[in-house]
């Protein structure tokens, strides 16, 4: 297995062969869906993590919530 890590830019064309990867794996940066097709290979996948500010909302108001059930029972 080869990994090979990208740093961030804005090159529109990724400086990598066409069809040269099995996976693909983006974490938090935009992408070009085109560019990510052109670099798998046929029958490749494409795994993405992307969040946004709403992301961990119900996390930060779940200890809230279960700080004034606890409070409400004897």
């Amino acid at each position: 297995m080869r990994v090979h890590a990208l740093p961030p830019d804005d090159a529109t064309r990724l400086p990598l062969p066409d069809a040269t990867f099995a996976v693909v794996l983006d974490r938090h940066e935009a992408y070009d869906p085109a560019e990510v097709s052109r670099v798998l290979a046929p029958g490749g996948g494409f795994l993405t993590q992307q969040v946004g500010s709403a992301d961990g909302t119900r996390l930060n108001v779940a200890p809230r919530f279960i700080l004034s059930a606890r409070r409400d029972t004897p």
